[in-house]
């Protein structure tokens, strides 16, 4: 029964500490500019509580170079996925789809596969699914995806274009919708960018 009681006590204080600065209904800025838009898929949408800068983003691009993505001047989406995740499989092309649907606009999206996921496997999911607006960065390592919080995959980061997280999703969404480009476009007159 100790053990059991110790084990709670760790996954509670973790859990904590890991969703402390989220909220469902902070009163952001964003949030109360964005709410309205908070429907079906985006539902999984947890606005920051706090204003904190996103650590710089580096990941490995085709090439096995190291790459610096600027997180400023633009609101960046950073998808989190893995090859061998069929949510994330599942949701990448309606991402592709926002990606085109978004690419005159200051908008950016960052797709990074996390874990084991050789460039290959990338390239063929990529070239199956017609998937031809989104980059194929890799963070073998997991410290990317780490040091972003992301405790599960697909994870969707926002990113403001100060270089401050707006909110995450958590889980799979159908990016192909109505209000998912209603919610980019506020976002976008939010930012005024």
């Amino acid at each position: 029964m100790r053990i059991y009681s110790n084990t709670l006590f760790f996954l509670f204080i973790l859990a904590y500490k890991l969703f402390l600065p989220f909220n469902a209904f902070g009163g952001s800025i964003y949030e109360n500019g964005l709410k309205n838009y908070i429907k079906d898929d985006l539902k999984k949408f947890l606005f920051i509580k706090e204003k904190n800068k996103v650590k710089s983003l580096k990941t490995i691009d085709r090439q096995n170079n190291i790459v610096e993505i600027n997180t400023e001047r633009k609101i960046l989406i950073i998808n989190f996925w893995a090859t061998w995740c069929a949510p994330c499989k599942k949701e990448m092309p309606s991402l592709n789809h926002l990606a085109k649907k978004f690419k005159k606009e200051k908008l950016e999206i960052v797709t990074i596969a996390s874990g084991r996921n050789s460039i290959s496997h990338i390239e063929d999911f990529f070239l199956k699914n017609q998937i031809d607006e989104l980059p194929k960065y890799r963070d073998p390592s997991g410290k990317t995806a780490i040091s972003y919080k992301v405790i599960g995959l697909p994870t969707t980061i926002i990113v403001n274009s100060r270089g401050e997280e707006v909110g995450r999703i958590l889980g799979d969404i159908d990016w192909q919708k109505e209000e998912i480009y209603d919610f980019f476009n506020a976002l976008l007159k939010i930012e005024n960018i």
